[in-house]
C-alpha cells in the first residue's frame, strides 16, 4: 500500500501534465489510464471498504444524480459516456482514494514543479520575443490528446500571437495549475520574513504574466486580495507588509506599461465601444444558449449531458448546460459541504479561489474536481511547512 500511495501522490500532482499525452486508445490519456489501474488496485487491496465523511455524501450525491439523469440524457441528448465515466471516476477518487494521497510529498513536489515550469515559461516568453524562436511545450515523439495542437504550431497564426504555456495546451492551463502552490505559501506559514518564499512567488507570478493568462492575473489578484485581508482583520499590519504593499504597487506601476500586462487588461476591457471584450466574449456569449427555446424544461432542470456541448462554458455554466439548475445546487452542495469541514486559511482561500475561477475557467468540471479537492481536503493542521530546499 505504501508504494500505490507514493504512485497515487505522483499521480495527482502530475496529472495535468500526463493528461496532454494519449495512449493511443481514443479519448484515453496516460493519466486516465494510471489512475484507472490505481482505482482498481486500490478497491481489490481495500475490499471496497469506503469512509462516508460529510463532504463525502456531498460528493457521492452529486455523483449518483449525475449517473441517473445520464440515462435518460443518453437516451434523448448525446450524452458522451466517456465523459460521464471519466468524471465520474474523478469523483470517485476523491471519495475513496483520497487517503492514499500523501500532502507533505505530494506539496513538495508541487512545489518543485510549478516553480520549474514557470521559469520555463518565462524562458519560453524571452525566447519568442528576442530570439524569435519557440521552445517545445510537449515532449517530442509523444502522441497528444488533442492534434490541434499540433496543426496549429505549423501555421503562422501560431507565431503572431504565440502566448507561452509551460508543458501545458494553454496559458490558462498552466495558470490553473499554479493556482495551488502559492495559497500554500501565503496562508500555510506564518513567516513573511523567508526569503526563498518570496522567491518563489515571484517566479510564480512573472511567469503567469508571461503567459499572458486573463485568469491567471486575476486568480493572483485574488489570492493576495485574501492575503491582505488577512492581515488586515488580525490588525497585523507590520513593516514587512508595508514594504510587500509599497513593492507590489510600483510593480504594478510599471507593468501596467508593459506590452504583456496590457495585452491581458485588453482582453478582459473592450476598446472599441462594445459591451465586452474578446476574452469575456469568449468565455460568456455562449451561455445564452442555456436558456434558448431550443431546450426543454427537462434540460433546464436536469440537464443535456457532459459532452453533449458544442460550445465552450466555463466550468458554472458547464454545470448548468450538462447537469441542469438540481445539478448546480448538488454541485455548490459540495463546496458548502466541504467548507463547513475545513479550518485552515490555506484550505478556505484555495476553496474560495477554486470557486471564484468556476466563472471564468473549466478546469473544476474536469480533473480539477479531483487534483484541487485532494490537496484541501488532506491538509491538516499539525503539518509542518514543507520548504523546498
Amino acid at each position: 500500500m505504501r508504494k500505490l500511495k507514493k504512485i497515487y501522490t505522483l499521480l495527482i500532482v502530475l496529472y495535468p501534465l500526463l493528461s496532454v499525452y494519449s495512449t493511443g486508445i481514443p479519448s484515453l490519456s496516460i493519466a486516465d489510464a494510471i489512475l484507472i489501474v490505481i482505482t482498481l488496485m486500490f478497491f481489490y487491496i481495500s475490499q471496497f471498504k469506503i469512509k462516508i465523511s460529510c463532504e463525502n455524501k456531498a460528493f457521492f450525491l452529486f455523483l449518483l444524480y449525475m449517473i441517473f439523469t445520464f440515462v435518460l440524457q443518453f437516451a434523448f441528448f448525446d450524452a458522451s459516456v466517456f465523459s460521464t465515466l471519466r468524471y465520474s471516476l474523478f469523483i470517485i477518487s476523491v471519495i475513496c482514494l483520497r487517503d492514499l494521497f500523501d500532502f507533505e510529498y505530494g506539496i513538495k513536489v508541487l512545489g518543485y514543479v510549478t516553480v520549474a515550469v514557470s521559469t520555463y515559461v518565462v524562458l519560453q516568453y524571452l525566447s519568442a520575443h528576442y530570439m524569435g524562436r519557440t521552445l517545445p511545450w510537449r515532449i517530442p515523439g509523444l502522441p497528444i490528446m488533442d492534434n490541434n495542437f499540433v496543426a496549429k504550431e505549423q501555421t503562422s497564426y501560431y507565431m503572431t500571437f504565440y502566448r507561452p504555456s509551460g508543458i501545458f495546451y494553454e496559458p490558462t492551463h498552466y495558470a490553473q495549475y499554479c493556482l495551488i502552490y502559492p495559497c500554500y505559501l501565503l496562508f500555510a506559514d506564518e513567516n513573511m520574513r523567508d526569503k526563498k518564499k518570496w522567491i518563489y512567488i515571484v517566479i510564480i507570478g512573472c511567469g503567469i504574466i508571461c503567459s499572458g493568462s486573463s485568469a491567471g492575473l486575476l486568480m493572483i489578484a485574488g489570492i493576495f486580495g485574501f492575503y491582505y485581508m488577512k492581515y488586515i482583520c488580525k490588525g497585523k499590519i507590520n513593516a514587512q507588509l508595508i514594504i510587500l504593499t509599497t513593492i507590489i504597487i510600483i510593480g504594478c506601476f510599471y507593468l501596467i506599461n508593459t506590452p504583456e500586462l496590457y495585452k491581458i487588461v485588453s482582453k478582459l476591457i473592450a476598446e472599441d465601444g462594445s459591451n465586452v471584450s474578446v476574452s469575456v466574449g469568449y468565455r460568456f456569449n455562449s451561455v445564452i444558449n442555456i436558456f434558448s427555446n431550443n431546450r426543454s424544461i427537462f434540460e433546464i432542470l436536469f440537464g443535456s449531458g457532459r459532452g453533449s456541448q458544442t460550445e465552450y462554458y466555463t466550468a458554472i455554466f458547464y454545470v448548468i448546460y450538462a447537469h441542469g439548475f438540481v445539478g448546480l445546487v448538488l454541485f455548490l452542495n459540495i463546496f458548502i459541504q466541504v467548507r463547513k469541514q475545513i479550518s485552515t486559511d490555506f484550505q478556505k482561500v484555495s476553496l474560495w479561489i477554486i470557486l471564484i475561477m468556476t466563472i471564468g475557467s473549466e478546469m473544476i468540471v474536469n480533473f480539477g474536481i479531483m487534483t484541487y479537492f485532494v490537496y484541501i481536503l488532506t491538509y491538516r493542521k499539525n503539518i509542518s511547512f514543507i520548504n523546498l530546499t
